[in-house]
């Protein structure tokens, strides 16, 4: 379900990011994501390529929702 990071570290007492959380979960739930899917945020624009599809999919699924004014805020 999680990977870590590329530069081959963990990090378990880093805070986690709203958008790792979306590919955690959509990891989780055994669902691949597609990059790059626009989920329809007012930020969509800073939701790393890496994880637009699971912010997609939480989305959809009822998971996650946004935030003030529709933002994801990853």
């Amino acid at each position: 379900m999680m990977k870590g990071y590329e530069d081959g570290t963990f990090r378990p007492n880093a805070t986690i990011t709203r958008a790792e959380m979306a590919v955690t979960l959509t990891n989780a739930v055994g669902r691949i994501s597609e990059d790059n899917i626009e989920a329809g945020f007012a930020d969509d624009n800073e939701i790393p390529a890496w994880a637009k599809g699971s912010a997609a999919f939480v989305m959809w699924a009822g998971i996650m929702q946004g935030k003030n004014s529709n933002r994801f805020v990853p």
